[in-house]
This record gives C-alpha cells, structure tokens and sequence, in this order.
C-alpha cells in the first residue's frame, strides 16, 4: 500500500499539515517527528484534529518519534506510533486501544436477595418521552446512513509578495530567526611558473698541465694531485692518471686535468692553474701552457621570494572564494562580512625552499567558518511575517514560498550580535470558501448542478467535483453535516 512520508518542520502547525495531507493524496501519512527543533503541536487534541481529518480524507495516520511526551500524546490520540521510519513501513498500523476494567458486583455470601417490587405502568409523559428519545435515535442514525458527499472544488491562485526586513540573532526570539555558525573546509593544489633565472653547472672544465719537479729523486704521482688556481675565483683541479717523475732538472711531464667543479668558471686562462696543494707542493711544480675549456652552464628557472608570496596569496585568494560559496549555498541568508579563517590545516610547498624547478606548488587546506540563517528558518520566519497580511480565508500554497535578497548596499546591517537583511518574499495563496456556506448553497440539489451554484457564488471557482455515495444518489444531501468540502489550489498547465 503507498505510503506518503512527511517530515514535519519547526513551523509546521494544524493548519499546514492540514494543507500537507490534502496534498499527499495516499491512503497512508506518515510523519516523521524531527529530531532537532519542535513543531508547533501542543497536545493530544492537535493529533486527535490531525487522526480526523486525516480520516475524513480517507487515509490512516502513523508518527515516527522518540521523544516519549509526543509519543504519549499520539496514543492517546488513537495514532500509531513508532521508533523508526523502516520499522513504520514494515509493520501493520494498529491504533492504539485501552482496556477498562469494570469492577464486577459481588453479593456478599449469606445475605439473602430484596424482594423486587413490581413494576409500575408509564405515565403519558413518560410514554411521550420515550417516544421521542426513539424517534431521535432514530433520526440520528439514519443521518450516518442518508447520503453523503465530499466536494473538491479548485480555485486559481495568486501571487502574494511583500518586502519584508529580517532580523537574525544567535538563539532567536521573538521577532528574531535563530542565527546559526556553520564551517566549511575547502582545498586545492596551485602552481605558479617560477620567475628567476639562475645559472646551474652543467659541465666540468678540462687541460693539461706540466710537472717539474723540485728535488732530484725519482716520484711517482698517483692521480687526484689537486691544483688550484691562481687568479679568482679559486677552482681546483685534479691530475686524472699517475705519474712518475725520474728527478731531472729539466724533465718536464704533461698530465690531463678535469676542473672539480663544474661550471664556466673552470674556463681558466693559459699558466693560471700553478698552485699545487698539498702534500704535494714541495715535491712538483705546476702551469697550464693552454687555457683549460670545456666548463659549461645552463639557464634553468628558480623561484624568487617573490614567487612564494604571490602563489600564497593567489590560493587563498581562491579559497576564500570557494568557502563563501559553499557556506551561501548551505543557508538561506547569510552575513558575508561574517566570514572568517578558522585555522589553516596544511600548507606546503614544492620545493620547500628554492630550488631549480620551472614550476613552483602549493597545497593549501583551510577552515573558514560564517553566521547565517537556514532555509527552514528563514522560511518560517517569511511565512509569519506574510499570514500576518493575509486575508481571511485565504491560505498559502505549501512549498511556494520564494524570496530573494535585495542586497541593499551596505547589507546585511549588523544589529547588536546578530544581523539584518532586507528580503524580497512572494508565495501562492488562494481562498478557502467555508464548508457550511458551500454545504447549504447546494443543499437538495442535482448532482450536475451543484457547480454552476458555486461558480456564481464565487466566481473564482475555477472546477468542482462532487462525489456522491452512494453513487446512484442524483442529489445533494439535505443533511449539510454529510457533506465534506476541500479547497485545493488550481495546478498550473504543464505540471
């Protein structure tokens, strides 16, 4: 059996979830009590009004709660309760009953009978009177049999609009809507090119240099005999193989060399390479009769300090964006001067420190956090505000509450600790006819003509449907208590 579910919210009173019945059109309603804030039900008779109505309408009402007061009130209403929504769904719907306990007479054990005295014939009066009290009986009863009819009659709607000034603060009050704290966690990955150009060693300098030696005596020089330069910058060289040097005063011997650092630097000119290190120095002199060549460097991209600070500004430029627009979209109306960095979670960049990299990263993670107001909130505060300027007997559409903020300048206007907003609000409303005008108007008459009585009546009827029971009835009961009237919005082409 189909099932309509409706979650009851903070504004939800008799009369809305009257309207919400009307439109769930199933034969089962069941509603779900929230767990955070309370509907404005009062007591066992809002639920013994809801169970009637819900019964005239030809569904069965159930409630899911766990508060045990609202749970109290519905049983004794005669309305099914239950402690989840799955368990309402699989169960039977059984109303609750109670059970009275009469005390049983006892006739105490030795106590002889009274004589019963004879019974004495009714006067007139009382004949009379006990006549009456049957014709009555039976007049009442034949009102639950004689013909009923439940008439349905659709009425356009129109548009109700109003500027309205909403004020906010933590924990409401009258005239106030709760304003409530929300956070948002928001991240991302950035990059940036780096800016700075620096020049990096790529290749290491080479020669050859001539020994002399300085003693008589024969030398072997094993490879790695390091000799620096003499102009600056200093750049050390190494011999690249051994040597060996018989002790002539004027041997000399040519050794390869390769510069220990790479880079252009180690581009040296002719007889610059004479510093021999020690522990050599005092066993061979050195000289480059060629200047040494092959040291090159290369270009390559190096973040500036500049770099870090604008790619961190950059980011959190962005997420600060990113959070307002989540937290706009998390409430109805909300301060967006009231925005605010909560903590920075992680930020880290890649490299760490400069390095050559032709594009710099970060991760950021933060915490923003900002007040506002929430839909269910601002839509019961625009609901009141509105009922405040309706008609009599007229009724709002349910769910077609619409506003929009103005955005005057300067707003939202902070007010002591909480704030205000200037709201464009606009919903359907339409006329509810009373039941005892639409019952008498057509009191007797033909089925078929009982619409054209209401249409001249109220002329913004736009259809009507009557049904009868039983079905083969041609008329209009006499009888206005049989006969149920439910006024629905006219629904708009197309939907």
């Amino acid at each position: 059996m189909k099932t309509a579910v409706l979650h009851l919210r903070t504004y939800d009173d008799v009369a809305t979830l009257q309207d919400r019945l009307l439109w769930a059109r199933s034969p089962r309603v069941l509603l779900v009590w929230p767990e955070v804030g309370r509907p404005r039900l009062q007591g066992v008779l809002d639920f013994v009004l809801l169970r009637r109505y819900a019964a005239r309408l030809g569904a069965r009402l159930a409630l899911v709660t766990r508060d045990p007061r609202v749970a109290a009130w519905a049983r004794q209403a005669g309305v099914p309760v239950f402690a989840t929504e799955a368990e309402a769904l699989r169960q039977p719907w059984r109303s609750p009953r109670r059970r009275v306990r009469r005390p049983r007479r006892r006739v105490k054990p030795g106590r002889d009978a009274r004589p019963v005295a004879a019974a004495r014939p009714l006067s007139p009066a009382a004949r009379w009177a006990a006549l009456a009290a049957g014709v009555l009986a039976v007049l009442v009863l034949a009102g639950f049999l004689l013909p009923g009819a439940r008439v349905t009659l659709e009425v356009p709607p129109r548009t109700q609009q109003a500027t309205l000034v909403l004020r906010a603060r933590p924990g409401g009050g009258p005239g106030f809507a709760a304003l409530t704290p929300a956070t948002v966690t928001v991240a991302d990955d950035f990059a940036r090119e780096t800016s700075a150009l620096r020049a990096w060693p790529a290749a290491a300098a080479r020669g050859e240099v001539v020994l002399r030696p300085l003693r008589a005596e024969a030398l072997t020089l094993p490879a790695g005999v390091r000799i620096a330069s003499v102009a600056a910058p200093e750049v050390v060289f190494e011999t690249t193989r051994p040597v060996r040097l018989s002790g002539s005063p004027d041997e000399e011997v040519v050794v390869p060399v390769q510069a220990l650092t790479p880079g252009a630097q180690g581009n040296r000119p002719a007889h610059d390479l004479r510093l021999v290190l020690p522990p050599w120095d005092l066993q061979v002199t050195a000289t480059n009769p060629e200047p040494t060549t092959g040291g090159a460097d290369l270009r390559v991209r190096w973040p500036a300090a500049d770099d870090y600070a604008f790619l961190r500004r950059k980011a959190e430029a962005t997420l600060q964006a990113r959070a307002a627009t989540r937290l706009a979209a998390r409430f109805g109306l909300w301060a967006p001067a009231s925005l605010a960095l909560v903590e920075t979670e992680a930020a880290r960049f890649d490299p760490p420190e400069p390095a050559a990299t032709p594009v710099l990263r970060l991760t950021l993670r933060q915490r923003y956090r900002a007040w506002g107001v929430t839909p269910d909130e601002v839509a019961a505060f625009l609901n009141a505000a509105l009922d405040a300027r309706l008609e009599p007997d007229w009724r709002a559409v349910p769910g077609s509450l619409t506003w929009r903020w103005l955005k005057a300048e300067g707003e939202p206007v902070p007010q002591g600790e909480g704030w205000a907003w200037t709201v464009e609000a606009r919903r359907l409303v339409y006329p509810t006819p009373r039941r005892e005008r639409v019952a008498a108007l057509a009191r007797g008459r033909p089925v078929a003509a009982a619409p054209r009585v209401w249409q001249a009546a109220w002329p913004q009827v736009a259809a009507a449907r009557v049904q009868v029971w039983p079905g083969f009835w041609p008329w209009m009961p006499w009888w206005t208590e049989r006969v149920q009237v439910v006024v629905v919005p006219q629904r708009a082409a197309g939907r």
